[in-house]
């Protein structure tokens, strides 16, 4: 359930990066690079795995949904283009769709998944997923709420 700090991050880099940039053409990949620079940064988790314990649970899908939908609300409320607001969160937060395809496909099996250049890539720069990171991410949660915020008033 921590996780959801993780994919509220994603989603508000990337809602931001569409207002801020304003400009498909770049906004668009600069808010699927978010998703690696955020996740080079120190970050709930736990070294090496332990997303498969919380992919058991069905309360996790329930309340990640709650929280994209109601980060989906806040973010149609700027009076921004919508649909590049909306195509950039999914795009920030797309890399890490491959964890729970890995884990339903084939680890939750005892099979191996594949590994691709994006996986390796992936598990390279998560060097710092510590229980602890979660108040890294409470604070950079903290400041993209406050950016958002100061954008829109001025």
């Amino acid at each position: 359930m921590i996780t959801i700090v993780t994919i509220a991050n994603h989603i508000l880099i990337g809602s931001s990066i569409a207002v801020t940039v304003n400009e498909p053409i770049l906004a668009l990949p600069l808010a699927f690079v978010s998703h690696f620079v955020l996740d080079s940064l120190p970050h709930f988790g736990y070294a090496r795995g332990g997303y498969e314990v919380l992919l058991k649970k069905k309360m996790t899908y329930f309340v990640l949904l709650l929280d994209i939908l109601g980060i989906s609300i806040v973010i149609f409320t700027f009076h921004f283009s919508e649909i590049l607001i909306l195509a950039c969160a999914v795009l920030a937060i797309s890399p890490d769709a491959e964890w729970p395809y890995r884990y339903f496909l084939f680890e939750r099996k005892g099979e191996k998944p594949p590994s691709t250049f994006l996986t390796d890539f992936h598990r390279r720069i998560q060097w710092c997923e510590r229980p602890w990171g979660l108040y890294v991410e409470i604070l950079i949660f903290i400041g993209v709420l406050a950016s958002i915020h100061h954008y829109i008033l001025h």
